[in-house]
């Protein structure tokens, strides 16, 4: 029999464990290993629905993650064939897993490769990395450095104050009469 010369690791040592009734019946072979090893591929497909990035895991991380257990859970025989539903399964995981703004970006685009929607994901991650301007941050920076230089440093806050009316020199002018 050649099976057992293509088998290591794990496999052999528990074909080696069969006795010899089960290592001559090819369906009572399938059967024995079938129920060592067979949970794998199940537990692999669980593990495929159930992806999702986890906190503080980066995309990149991520990505792999998706590639690895997308592999595990689908191995095909052919690879011509295998190559196109894996990266579908892939892109179908990532779109289900990735936080909120990029899987919202992956469904606009609706990438057909894999490559193409990891793109799309780290575009939308860096646009998120980007500081806003006019952060509260900012605003209190102003705020500190309105109130130290007197009242000229007032007057320019209240002018860069959001949702006021623009401030004239008519307008303070009605102010002050």
């Amino acid at each position: 029999m050649v099976l057992p010369l293509r088998l290591s690791g794990e496999a052999l040592a528990h074909y080696e464990l069969l006795d010899e009734m089960e290592k001559s019946n090819w369906e009572a072979l399938t059967t024995a290993l079938g129920r060592e090893f067979g949970r794998a591929a199940e537990h692999a497909r669980q593990d495929y629905t159930l992806l999702c990035q986890r906190d503080g895991e980066s995309l990149s991380e991520f990505a792999r993650r998706v590639g690895e257990v997308t592999e595990a859970a689908f191995l095909s025989e052919d690879k011509s064939a295998g190559c196109v539903n894996q990266e579908e399964l892939k892109i179908e995981a990532l779109t289900r897993g990735v936080l909120p703004a990029a899987r919202a970006e992956l469904m606009r685009h609706d990438p057909q490769t894999w490559t193409e929607a990891l793109k799309i994901v780290r575009l939308e991650t860096k646009i998120k990395k980007v500081p806003r301007q006019g952060t509260q941050a900012d605003q209190a920076k102003s705020y500190n450095r309105a109130s130290r230089s007197g009242p000229q440093g007032t007057l320019h806050l209240l002018n860069n104050l959001p949702n006021r009316p623009p401030k004239t020199e008519d307008y303070y002018g009605l102010l002050l009469q």
